[in-house]
């Protein structure tokens, strides 16, 4: 390669023809970029201005500029450009000599350089200098990203540890402090195992875990400084520093208040499950978005329908319930979506054995602010005993009734017959209402049960009962009963 014009018209510094292209070889193949300048004076000496003489081939490469668009150019009219006191550093040394290295960012190539500054001869400086852009931003992200990592690990709410797999301790964000009411120092002096508590068998298989998998999550029992135990949640994992030692990060949670709140939920719901169990009342929860449905343990055991049958459906309950009652079920479910009205009727299940149960459900829709339904919910409660019990009770009475009536003397007759006709005369004050309602009462039917029946409200017919006694100057149930046997309104 035949040196550049510019270059072979310069004048000989002490090198011979073949010793100077051996120099401008060397100078042409450098890998880093290198530039030679020459100072300007004034008539006084004083250094004012600068012209590009060379440039080697990597000129180009480390500014991205044409070298034979700069070469000849004085400051002004160079793309690159130098700070003036920087200027003034050059023409320095180009006048004493010696040497001066830096890393700069260079305003006008946008650009970080690595530069070595020196004079070739007096009156000249060179800068040989190499583009460390991408470096330099890899080390400000790393910069950033350490001061990020700083913040966090100091601000947290989670105690943070970094640890050797030993157990020894090099350093603790503030909430770890908190958490073990310890100093940074003293959690540093009694490392990992004066924070766990040794006897927890949980420790030996988390250890194991994290040094078979590189990681753990899950919870030990702590200890703070006054030596009280508390449980805390613990992640674990390994990592390499940068140098290559390994080391662990833990972070730390103490969730004492979260395990009372679960301690405390499981307790009410054992309580309200033997609760549901002795009432013999079960609930249950229909999803109206999800379409999922959820029943407690006494409503399986209510429909006798296995728990362990996961899949039980709604339509598996329905099929218990007696083929008479269906409609009454369904109707009430509809009313309560449609009305938006807590619905509260009895009714039978029939089993394949012929059994017959009675229940006792509740229901109510929840709908959001705009009135779509989002929920049902409600309760249902064996009350096969009670009602047993009740007709027993009714039964008895009309026998009763019957032995009375039938072991009269004549004179007790009479006054019977004395009190018939008052009875009588109070009757013919009831309304065909009221008798409907006192017939149903004398065969044992609830008030929700003669609302159904008569298709009335249990407000109408608790409203017909009170009417009722008020007029023949009864006070129970069981006086109305025997009022209507007495008096032959109920066959």
């Amino acid at each position: 390669m035949n040196p550049p014009n510019n270059y072979s018209s310069m004048p000989a510094v002490g090198f011979n023809q073949e010793a100077e292209k051996d120099h401008y070889d060397l100078f042409e193949n450098m890998l880093t970029g290198i530039i030679v300048l020459e100072v300007i004076y004034d008539a006084s000496g004083k250094p004012v201005d600068h012209r590009l003489l060379r440039a080697n081939a990597q000129f180009e490469v480390q500014t991205g500029l044409k070298r034979e668009e700069e070469v000849g150019k004085t400051s002004e009219h160079l793309s690159f450009k130098w700070p003036d006191e920087v200027r003034q550093e050059y023409y320095s040394i180009a006048k004493r000599g010696g040497s001066l290295y830096w890393e700069r960012y260079n305003e006008s190539l946008k650009a970080y350089y690595d530069a070595r500054v020196f004079s070739p001869k007096k009156g000249q400086f060179a800068v040989m200098f190499y583009d460390i852009t991408k470096r330099k931003l890899a080390e400000k992200t790393l910069a950033e990203s350490e001061e990020l990592n700083r913040l966090l690990f100091n601000t947290i709410l989670d105690g943070a540890l970094f640890t050797a797999p030993d157990g020894k301790i090099f350093a603790a964000n503030p909430s770890a402090c908190n958490i073990f009411q310890r100093t940074e120092d003293e959690i540093r002096h009694v490392g990992r195992n004066g924070l766990v508590d040794l006897s927890d068998p949980r420790l030996a298989m988390a250890i194991e875990e994290r040094e078979r998998t590189g990681r753990f999550f899950g919870e030990l029992t702590l200890v703070r400084k006054d030596g009280t135990k508390f449980p805390g949640e613990v992640s674990s994992a390994v990592f390499k520093d940068k140098d290559g030692n390994v080391r662990t990060s833990m972070t730390i949670r103490d969730i004492t208040e979260r395990t009372q709140n679960e301690e405390a939920l499981r307790r009410s719901e054992e309580r309200l499950r033997m609760a549901q169990a002795v009432a013999k009342i079960g609930s249950w929860e229909h999803d109206l978005v999800t379409n999922v449905m959820t029943w407690s343990d006494e409503i399986f055991h209510i429909f006798e329908i296995d728990q362990e049958h996961v899949d039980a459906s709604y339509e598996e309950f329905l099929a218990v319930i007696h083929p008479e009652d269906k409609d009454k079920v369904n109707r009430a479910h509809i009313d309560s979506l449609e009305n938006k009205f807590p619905f509260d009727i009895e009714h039978r299940l029939l089993f394949q054995d012929s059994r017959v149960k009675y229940i006792h459900e509740r229901c109510e829709a929840l709908f959001d602010q705009n009135g779509k339904a989002l929920r049902l919910i409600g309760t249902a409660q064996d009350i096969t005993e009670r009602k047993r019990l009740k007709l027993e009770g009714t039964e008895l009475l009309r026998r009763i009734e019957s032995l009375i009536l039938q072991d009269e003397r004549p004179a007790q007759r009479i006054a019977a017959a004395d009190r018939r006709a008052r009875t009588d005369e109070q009757a013919k004050r009831l309304s065909n209402r009221h008798r409907d309602v006192l017939q149903l009462i004398a065969m044992g039917l609830t008030s929700a049960e003669i609302a159904a029946r008569l298709n009335i409200s249990q407000a109408t017919v608790i409203t017909h009962r009170r009417n009722i006694m008020r007029k023949l100057g009864l006070h129970s149930a069981a006086e109305l009963t025997a009022y209507t046997i007495k008096n032959r309104i109920v066959s």
